[in-house]
């Protein structure tokens, strides 16, 4: 993700984090700095700069078949506007700009399509422009411009490019930088099979804050495992308690209700008492609520003036892993029901044994 953060996503269809990635799963990336593969072109020594005529070749593809090269040979630019300044876009022919990666580059909130007389005014012509011999305006180009020598480029005159540009020598970027939109289709940076489009939860993420870190250094040492003297780093790890409780549910789940996890459940297990203000049951709550203390075990109590039936359904949509019944029926039988959620049927313990099932039940979960 963006900020060199690491995200922890689960699948998720109907949530809003947009993640990039392959068949493999070899690559997976935020939309928000998702990048398709850029090829590789052939290392070339820089040739000279060389002004030719490319009569109405204002696109790259009409200039790709006039001069018979391949996009990927050739450079795109795109002019933007944002706080009075003119913003000069430039990527390779074959690869399609992310706005919002420039925003970011950038540092700006928003952009707008800058205005012909903006574009004239430092000294560019659209459909025929790059950043050779303009003025003024902040330079922002892909990294792939930089690795890709002897590209077509504009010459900043109707009907006519440049052969072989090639930075730094024939202008210097302010910015350089991954600018490319990343689309559904598009090759995976891995090289293993097209980018696909999922959409999941984030449950969290692991940073390091450079700015913040800079800010508040430490002036403090650490010795390294060659016993040098090291910096400390500022690493923050943030996990959003709500998303992975979302997440666990959504994964663990029938058509009664939650199925909590004994290690992420709120409570271990949920008591349905049945006429807890008569004396008897009342005392073999107090067992239970006992037994479960000693089992070192956390307990919801249903002591609700509902049916039985309502209690029982109410316990299966809170989905807690164990659920115990005291009831007239089962003090009758110095016992209890023993249910745990995934099972089919309850069955009865004595609350002499109850001691020793709960211990079996921990153990087993």
């Amino acid at each position: 993700d963006t900020a060199d953060a690491r995200v922890w996503y689960l699948t998720a269809p109907a949530r809003d984090l947009e993640v990039f990635t392959n068949a493999a799963r070899t690559y997976a990336a935020t939309r928000a700095v998702a990048t398709p593969l850029k090829p590789a072109v052939a290392a070339e020594a820089p040739l000279p700069r060389q002004e030719v005529a490319t009569p109405h070749c204002d696109t790259i593809e009409a200039l790709a078949r006039f001069l018979n090269v391949a996009p990927s040979r050739t450079a795109k630019a795109v002019f933007y506007a944002s706080e009075g300044r003119v913003i000069f876009a430039v990527i390779r022919g074959d690869l399609q700009i992310d706005e919002d990666k420039v925003k970011r580059a950038l540092g700006v909130p928003t952009l707008r399509w800058a205005t012909n007389d903006e574009i004239a005014r430092v000294g560019a012509l659209p459909g025929f422009a790059s950043p050779i011999g303009t003025r003024g305006a902040t330079i922002v180009i892909d990294d792939s411009i930089l690795n890709s020598p002897n590209l077509v480029a504009g010459a900043n005159k109707a009907d006519y490019h440049f052969l072989n540009t090639n930075v730094p020598r024939d202008y210097t970027p302010n910015i350089v930088t991954d600018i490319a939109l990343a689309r559904v289709g598009d090759a995976s940076p891995e090289g293993d099979g097209a980018l696909e489009l999922v959409r999941g939860i984030e449950l969290g993420r692991v940073s390091a804050p450079c700015a913040l870190a800079a800010t508040y250094a430490l002036d403090a040492n650490f010795l390294d495992v060659n016993g040098k003297a090291q910096k400390p780093i500022a690493v923050t790890m943030e996990l959003d308690l709500g998303a992975i409780l979302l997440a666990h549910i959504g994964a663990h789940h029938d058509d009664k209700g939650i199925l909590w996890a004994r290690t992420i459940a709120p409570y271990d297990v949920c008591i349905v008492a049945l006429n807890a203000d008569k004396p008897e049951v009342a005392d073999a709550l107090a067992q239970v609520k006992d037994a479960l203390l000693f089992a070192g075990l956390e307990a919801l109590v249903d002591d609700r003036s509902e049916s039985a039936g309502v209690k029982f359904n109410d316990a299966d949509l809170i989905g807690l892993p164990l659920r115990i019944t005291v009831g007239p029926k089962t003090v009758a039988q110095n016992a209890i029901e023993f249910k745990p959620r995934q099972a089919a049927a309850a069955r009865l313990v004595t609350l002499d044994a109850l001691a020793q099932e709960l211990e079996q039940w921990t153990n087993s979960t």
